[in-house]
């Protein structure tokens, strides 16, 4: 017969090693490496739109014009859920001269990309080996701020 459990009693044990010291347990021990590294590789997208945000007019010396901060605002907030998703970040963030943001994943001869030059949507691109190229428009948020379309962004991590 087993003695009966409490979840007091299976902690308490968890935070005791074996020679009597006493550790404790950490939620995020249980993440895997692969996530972790993720959210990390989403932390570099983060950096480099933060970046983005400090350039002025005619960054490129040429009239390229900067992008609006609303519109980067909704590429972080896209990228947050994107994160939180577990999606694969981007290969690259670049900025359009026509300020533009654009996100790029490149892999194995396949090709997606996602420009936003308007808050919360997206013109979408792919492009597979020996297949036509598609192009689509999604919302990632409706003008109240609820999420309304993730479906792009679960496409992106298959």
């Amino acid at each position: 017969m087993f003695a009966k459990t409490n979840i007091s009693d299976v902690m308490s044990r968890a935070e005791t090693s074996y020679d009597g010291s006493r550790h404790v347990l950490k939620p995020d021990i249980f993440l895997s490496n692969i996530s972790l590294e993720i959210e990390k590789q989403w932390q570099v997208i983060i950096d480099n739109l933060c970046d983005i945000s400090r350039l002025k007019d005619n960054w490129d010396g040429e009239g390229a014009e900067v992008p609006d901060g609303k519109v980067l605002e909704s590429v972080i907030d896209l990228c947050n859920q994107s994160c939180a998703r577990k999606v694969l970040p981007p290969t690259r963030v670049v900025v359009s001269p026509l300020g533009d943001i654009i996100l790029e994943w490149q892999k194995d001869g396949q090709y997606l990309e996602a420009e936003i030059s308007e808050p919360y949507v997206a013109r979408w691109m792919l492009e597979l080996p020996n297949k036509p190229t598609i192009h689509w428009k999604s919302n990632w948020r409706s003008s109240t701020g609820s999420n309304i379309n993730s479906d792009d962004i679960d496409y992106i991590a298959a």
